[in-house]
């Protein structure tokens, strides 16, 4: 389990790209860091760390958008056991009927 209290993050994504020009570069920065944070979202599911404890951490991430914490959000749900998917996804259901 991770210890928020500490300010620790799973999905800390240090990069040493120094300050650079241009949008285009910029651009592929943002789709560098974002591959890194879904690769570190892979290892956390792998770890069986708690989807919870995951959901937290890409809450968490400063300087991604919504729409790309939403995509990191599927995709760690995607790789979740298939019977843990229906579980929950019927459990959302039966919680809005």
């Amino acid at each position: 389990m991770v210890d928020y209290s500490r300010g620790d993050s799973p999905l800390a994504c240090h990069g040493n790209d120094g300050p650079k020009r241009g949008e285009v570069v910029r651009r592929t920065q943002r789709g560098n860091a974002l591959a890194r944070y879904r690769d570190a979202v892979r290892d956390l599911i792998s770890a069986g760390e708690p989807f919870g404890d995951v959901e937290h951490a890409i809450d968490g991430v400063v300087g991604l958008t919504m729409d790309q914490k939403a995509a990191l959000w599927l995709f760690a749900f995607s790789l979740r056991d298939q019977d843990e998917q229906q579980r929950d996804a019927r459990a959302h259901l039966a919680a809005l009927q």
